[in-house]
């Protein structure tokens, strides 16, 4: 016989979530070098936890995509990435990304929050995941950390690989 109207329909619906879950599972798995982690990335965080006082905070200059919470202290911890500090890459008129004017609105962004002690982290997955959404590239994040090194304001603590973390001078003033 004929086969039921029911029937059809079961199976262009099911050839069609398979399709839609198909190009969906290639769009976000094609990523993966943009979500991996490297071991000295869970290594900076683990120091993070494990050094850090209570109350600090750890800043990614690009996209938030280092691990977070990987020891028992991590309620103890602030994590932010540059957007919920509210301060995008500073760019002149010809989108020139200005990395010295950056770090300064940075510092005084930092200054004016009430935190114990505040981290800088760079790491190669924050610069994939900063490159992939398009907020900034690896050689700005470069440029922003040859700034806060040259500033003085920022002590590196942590270095491992790929990935360093610094942590703001409260002490030096700003220059």
């Amino acid at each position: 016989g004929v086969p039921r109207i029911g029937a059809v329909r079961l199976a262009v619906c099911t050839m069609a979530a398979g399709g839609i879950i198909a190009a969906f599972s290639t769009s976000f798995f094609g990523r993966d070098p943009v979500n991996a982690i490297s071991t000295s990335e869970v290594a900076a965080e683990v120091w993070f936890e494990t050094h850090a006082p209570p109350e600090s905070t750890r800043l990614e200059p690009g996209f938030k995509a280092m691990p977070e919470r990987i020891t028992g202290r991590y309620n103890e911890f602030y994590w932010y990435n540059r957007g919920s500090l509210e301060f995008p890459p500073l760019r002149d008129d010809q989108g020139v990304y200005l990395p010295e004017l950056d770090l300064k609105y940075i510092n005084q962004s930092i200054t004016d929050y009430d935190q114990a002690e505040w981290f800088m982290a760079f790491s190669a997955v924050g610069a994939r995941a900063s490159e992939a959404i398009g907020l900034m590239n690896g050689d700005e994040l470069d440029q922003l950390e040859a700034a806060a090194v040259a500033s003085g304001r920022w002590e590196l603590v942590f270095s491992q690989d790929d990935t360093r973390l610094y942590r703001f001078d409260w002490t030096t003033d700003a220059a």
